[in-house]
């Protein structure tokens, strides 16, 4: 009969003698919980005026430039996560005008993907631009959204992308 203790140290040293150590399997299991997260690189940012002035997101088109290689259930995913997050981000704005967010997807690597020109993991790239009511261009965004989670789904992928927007706009202008 194995007891707690031999049958945790058993685990550890069957994990290690596979390769594994402890500190990979805490780190992936960290990387489990987190999931998707996004950053977002401005290629031209708004002012703090105009995102103040912000009351109102509305999601406008939605293009999926490398259709061949990213499904179309990805681009439905992420139009919608971009709907939802925008509608949640609407009690967050200060302003009373309507910024309109139309968005690309440039780059999608499934979940469980590994790429020489990238490495592994689920990734999905785009870029936002933001037009103010007059269909100004105020904002052009690059937003990246990754993973190493083997877990992560497309729906996860999606969801970081609308909150990473989302969370921009409405914490930009303070």
């Amino acid at each position: 009969m194995i007891t707690l203790g031999r049958g945790i140290g058993l685990g550890v040293l069957l994990l290690a003698a596979g390769g594994c150590s402890p500190l990979s399997v805490a780190k992936q299991g960290f990387t489990e919980v987190r999931g998707a997260s996004g950053k977002i690189v401005p290629v031209r940012e708004a002012t703090a005026a105009y995102y103040q002035s912000v009351g109102k997101l509305e999601i406008g088109t939605v293009t999926n430039s490398i259709a061949p290689v990213c499904p179309s259930s990805m681009q439905a995913l992420t139009v919608a996560a971009l709907r939802e997050q925008a509608a949640k981000a609407q009690e967050k704005l200060p302003g009373s005008t309507v910024c309109t967010a139309e968005a690309d997807i440039t780059f999608y690597q499934p979940p469980g993907g590994v790429s020489a020109l990238v490495g592994k993991g689920a990734i999905l790239l785009g870029r936002a631009k933001l037009y103010d009511d007059k269909h100004e261009l105020q904002a052009d965004l690059l937003i990246g959204v990754f993973s190493e989670a083997v877990t992560t789904g497309e729906d996860q992928l999606a969801a970081a992308f609308g909150k990473t927007l989302a969370e921009h706009v409405s914490k930009a202008g303070r």
